[in-house]
Parts: C-alpha cells; structure tokens; sequence
C-alpha cells in the first residue's frame, strides 16, 4: 500500500513538473519582446523596424550641424547617434495599446493637433518616424487624461524623488537644496497640482498594465513611459520628470530571456 501511494505521489509530481514546463515554454518564446493579455505579443523584429526606422532616417538626414562660417555643415560618415534605445520602443508599443485602454475607460480622446513635428524636434527624431507619432499620440492622450483628473492622488516619495532628480539634472533645483526642504516648497506651490494629476495618471496606468498582463522580456526591462515632463529651456529636448513603469519585473512575471 506504501509503495502505490508513493507510486501515485510520482505520477501526481512528475504531472505537475509537465504542467509547469509547459507554461513556461508558452511564456518564453525567444521572439517575442513582451506579451499584453493572453493573445497579444510584441515580437523582437516589431521593435526592431520601428528601432530601424529611426536609424536609418537618421542616417538619410542627419540633423544639421552649423559649420564655422555659420551654415549647416556637412555630415560626417560615422556611427548614427539614435537618442532612443529598443527599451525605448518596446515601453511605447505597450504603452500605446495600455493608454488607449485607459483613454476609453475615462471617456477621453487624444487631441485634434498632437504637434507632431514640435514633439518630435523636441526628442531629436525624425517627424515621420513611426516612434515620434506614437510617441505624439502617448502624449497627447496623457495631457487629456491628466486634464480629466478629478480625484488627484497623493504623490510618493520615490516618485517625488524621481521629480527632484529630474529637476536637478537641468538644474531647476538646487542640487544643495535637502529633500525634505523640497517637498515642503512643493507642496505650498501651484505646481503640486500638476503633479497630484500626474500621479493619478501614473495609477490609471499601472492598473491597466495588471489588468492586461503584461509580460515583459527582461533583456528590455525596466520599461518605463513619461507621464509627466517639461522642456529644458537650454536644449528645448524633453526631459522626463515622473515615469510609469510597464510591467515592471516587481509587478509581474517576465518572459524567460532565451538568449
């Protein structure tokens, strides 16, 4: 009787053990960046065209630089400095699909002019790559939602942290300024605001990405989108003041990286 019993204990572990490897494999594929829902999947070579796309743009008109007598001088042959990387890419495909969820459920549309041009000038890209669009579109739609907050929530430290830093990186703050100093001159300012809407967003979002998920392949990981930025007024690109994660590996189960 011991002996069936620990026959059928085998039988019962090694089902188990199959169950198990079968889901990973199912979860693993070594083409597919990330995974939303249970049916959607964004492959290694989406993110690599639309990466592509900017570099070879790039390459075919390289942004103008001004020579000595001040005209635009000619380009030299060399590497293509892309100001974007494949994480870059594959957070905009899943965001993308995560803020139009988000837009429909608050009852939101992305606004007529996304100012594509503008926006992409302001990441140095070119304005018809597909990532500026997308990137145009994440935005506008991002305006909209903050614009919709009506129940602002109340910022972390860490993402007050990740404020701060952001801030002292373009040096709008004093990097002798102490944290908590801060906080408090932030809080009594009309700019807390913004940043309450922000986060609400920031929330909307994270719920999105549990509700759908994600997966995300951690040779990507982190993947992170802004929700909240400003223009820095010495350069005129973006800077990201407070992130959203997607599929953040603290969150949820990555895929297997099978290289």
């Amino acid at each position: 009787m011991t002996m069936q019993r620990a026959r059928r204990l085998a039988s019962v572990v090694v089902v188990a053990s199959l169950g198990v490897a079968g889901l990973s494999a199912c979860r693993s594929e070594p083409s597919v960046a990330a995974y939303v829902g249970d049916s959607e999947r964004i492959t290694v070579d989406r993110v690599d065209a639309v990466y592509d796309e900017v570099h070879d743009k790039l390459r075919a008109a390289p942004p103008a630089q001004a020579g000595a007598d001040g005209q635009p001088a000619p380009s030299a042959a060399g590497p293509v400095n892309v100001p974007i990387t494949r994480t870059d890419v594959l957070s905009l495909l899943i965001g993308s699909d995560l803020i139009e969820q988000v837009a429909t459920a608050q009852g939101v549309t992305a606004p007529a002019d996304l100012q594509e041009a503008a926006i992409a000038g302001a990441l140095g890209l070119p304005a018809d790559s597909e990532y500026a669009q997308l990137y145009a579109k994440w935005r506008g739609l991002i305006a909209a939602l903050t614009n919709k907050v009506s129940a602002p929530a109340t910022p972390t430290d860490a993402e007050l942290k990740e404020l701060h830093d952001s801030l002292v990186a373009i040096k709008g703050v004093d990097p002798a300024m102490p944290f908590a100093e801060f906080k408090s001159q932030l809080a009594q300012s009309q700019n807390m605001p913004i940043v309450q809407r922000a986060v609400a967003v920031h929330d909307q979002i994270i719920k999105a990405t549990a509700d759908s998920k994600v997966r995300v392949n951690p040779r990507y990981q982190p993947t992170h989108l802004p929700v909240l930025d400003t223009q820095d007024q010495q350069t005129g690109r973006l800077v990201t003041l407070i992130t959203v994660p997607i599929g953040p590996n603290d969150q949820v189960s990555p895929v297997t990286d099978a290289r």
